[in-house]
């Protein structure tokens, strides 16, 4: 089997290694633009812009490592199916991206993890095993205008890139150059050594806590089992992904069964987080999917229904409303990273309005490091996102009720409201994983029988630290506007 690190090519060669399918950049001979002389993010004048381009399939059985996982809740057994003992299922897909085509586009650094002896990134300093990761989420939209983030995966570590479909570069598996394609197959996203939590990743600046993390728990810079040259996916002996599970997206059966919820319907998105990339919305990208169970084969069934759409799934539900409806979308770019929220208002009847806002945490993390380590070897103490949000209920606007959905059934971590100064505000519980953290997204409803006019959401940071909370205006109750309409613009 062929090295990884020690093969430099143009195009990549499917290897099966251990009955598993992974790319293997073939050899090929240097020239003057190709990895021998990386233009690396960060170079005055360069833009770094990596797109997903496409997700080509969606299942829930990976040929090579397992077929069609689901399991009983708390058992372990194989699932039921609809009706039986609630379960959930792996659903994993594939993803292909491709690096921007422009005069100044940067090379991007591909390199293993604990790599670094080979790695040439950065140009000054210590070398880095930088890298990207993929991580993907499964959304249901349903009938009453909601949407709802029912499952999501860990963090994949990318590990090699193909360099297919080229225009005049030499390419090399530990570089992505520009113009150049990389499609991570079902196989290699459940590829057991390169999965792992969010936890560890400061997303905005796409820096990887290694120190201490699942790969190396004692901070000596070695994983164990080390990756042999001819590559392994057996998992670290310190990580539990080897049980085929853990940092996959995981579905509850009764999340996905059609017959419990008429007329919903599924999306799955992807997204690769890359070091100084500019762009992070054309970085995802999702698709439409059905969902069904198989009684002949006792197993969950996807099909992918809808053309691949680049960008936010955010902006999907927003394009369903209906033509009664408002809507509008915000993005908090702040330095620590990105929000988007989408809103929608509508009319329900009985002189009432229905605002509905759902924000999602592309890449916004306060990060938290021991400052006695560095890249490498870097340690990531806490990258917790948000831990609250308000709305402001302007002129003594109405409220009627509240609603919140984080898409899990687990009542302990849902946030709670109340009315605050002249806003409602939503806080979550001190328990583990209640806030809401980078690639997630929570869905929060408020009905009022005030129309709408323009006022401030202002959401709040989960730990320690300068600026407490960042805000952004769009549509909320108004109890000055009377029955001709909005004054939101």
């Amino acid at each position: 089997a062929a090295s990884l690190v020690d093969f430099a090519g143009a195009g990549a060669n499917r290897d099966l290694l251990g009955n598993v399918s992974l790319q293997v950049p073939m050899k090929a001979s240097a020239s003057a633009k190709s990895e021998a002389i990386p233009v690396w993010p960060g170079t005055p004048g360069t833009i770094t812009d990596v797109l997903l381009i496409d997700i080509p399939s969606i299942t829930t059985d990976v040929p090579g490592i397992a077929t069609s996982r689901c399991r009983v809740l708390g058992g372990g057994a194989p699932c039921d199916g609809p009706g039986g003992s609630e379960g959930e299922v792996v659903i994993t897909p594939s993803a292909r991206l491709r690096n921007s085509q422009h005069a100044n586009t940067t090379d991007v650094p591909w390199y293993r993890m604990f790599s670094e002896s080979t790695s040439l990134y950065p140009d000054i300093g210590p070398k880095v095993d930088q890298h990207p990761y993929l991580v993907w989420n499964l959304y249901r939209f349903d009938p009453d205008g909601s949407i709802r983030q029912i499952a999501r995966s860990g963090v994949k570590h990318a590990f090699a890139t193909g360099n297919e479909m080229c225009t005049g570069y030499t390419p090399y598996g530990h570089v992505l150059g520009p113009g150049c394609s990389d499609l991570y197959n079902l196989t290699s996203n459940d590829c057991d050594r390169f999965l792992g939590p969010r936890s560890e990743i400061i997303p905005a600046t796409g820096q990887w806590g290694r120190c201490g993390s699942i790969q190396d728990p004692d901070c000596d810079g070695v994983t164990e089992p080390a990756i042999p040259a001819g590559f392994s996916c057996a998992a670290a002996y310190s990580s539990p992904a080897s049980d085929k599970y853990s940092y996959r997206l995981l579905a509850r059966e009764t999340d996905i069964d059609p017959d419990l919820h008429p007329d919903a319907r599924w999306f799955m998105d992807a997204w690769y987080v890359i070091r100084d990339d500019e762009n992070i919305e054309n970085s995802m990208g999702f698709r439409e999917l059905t969902l069904g169970w198989q009684p002949s084969f006792s197993r969950w069934n996807v099909v992918s229904t809808g053309d691949y759409a680049q960008g936010a799934v955010l902006d999907r539900w927003l394009a369903e409303a209906g033509g009664s409806e408002t809507s509008y979308r915000a993005t908090f770019d702040t330095p620590e990273g990105h929000v988007g929220v989408g809103v929608r208002v509508r009319r329900i009847g009985a002189g009432q309005f229905r605002y509905d806002y759902a924000v999602m945490n592309f890449d916004f993390a306060r990060a938290q490091t021991d400052a006695l380590t560095a890249e490498p070897n870097l340690r990531v103490l806490g990258n917790r996102g948000l831990s609250g949000l308000s709305v402001d209920l302007l002129n003594g606007a109405a409220m009627a009720s509240s609603g919140f959905d984080d898409g899990n059934a687990d009542a302990a971590d849902d946030w709670s409201g109340a009315v605050d100064s002249g806003k409602w505000r939503w806080d979550a519980p001190g328990v583990a994983g209640a806030t809401l953290d980078w690639g997630q997204l929570r869905f929060f409803q408020i009905t009022s029988s005030s129309w709408p006019g323009s006022g401030s959401m202002t959401l709040f940071v989960a730990d320690t630290g300068m600026p407490s909370s960042y805000a952004t205006t769009l549509p909320v109750p108004d109890g000055s506007i009377g029955v001709f309409g909005s004054s939101f613009e």
